[in-house]
């Protein structure tokens, strides 16, 4: 079966975006700075409390503290998404505009799939997958050797590409992961 499609900048970005919400090592670093940064403003609120004795001008900066602490550990998962989202288009359009032009085909056969794009082709062994994610918009492969393959719902007829990955995942013998829920935090 085949399946031709060119990728969206959206689609670049759902992918980094799913990424960077599912590593764990990423989502504990972000977890640490949200809960160290509040900590720590709210540390700072009690001395200045415990000092308003000398001077009310201590009471009030330690109100602001104590609100801006709040307002850190409520915010920050906001604040770094948006904060992602401008450095990956920035990065993006420095380096990978030309891969939006690019025309995709995926192939199935019995024993491998075939991935071609105007700069060549590849021919890969259903073991080299790894995973197979179905988000709201998109379906990710992943692989063995790192960054998962992007192939986006809306833009083939019908559900062939329901029924190709779910081929390939049967090939590959790994479940398909119902991400469709999934949200970035």
């Amino acid at each position: 079966m085949e399946i031709k499609y060119r990728l969206t900048e959206d689609d670049y970005l759902t992918q980094h975006m799913f990424l960077t919400g599912t590593s764990k090592f990423l989502r504990k670093k972000r977890m640490r700075i949200q809960f160290i940064g509040s900590a720590v403003n709210f540390v700072l609120a009690i001395i200045l409390f415990l000092l308003q004795i000398t001077f009310f001008g201590w009471f009030l900066l330690g109100w602001f503290f104590m609100v801006f602490g709040a307002m850190w550990l409520l915010l920050y998962t906001n604040v770094t998404r948006r904060r992602y989202k401008k450095d990956f288009f920035t990065q993006f359009r420095e380096g990978s505009v030309s891969k939006l032009d690019e025309e995709y085909t995926l192939v199935t056969k019995d024993d491998e799939y075939e991935i071609i794009e105007s700069k060549g082709q590849g021919q890969f062994k259903y073991s080299t997958i790894i995973s197979v994610f179905e988000l709201k918009d998109h379906f990710l492969l992943g692989f063995e050797s790192g960054s998962p393959f992007i192939l986006p719902k809306g833009r083939t007829k019908g559900d062939e590409l329901g029924a190709v990955v779910k081929t390939i995942a049967d090939h590959a013998k790994v479940e398909i992961i119902d991400a469709c829920n999934w949200k970035w935090k």
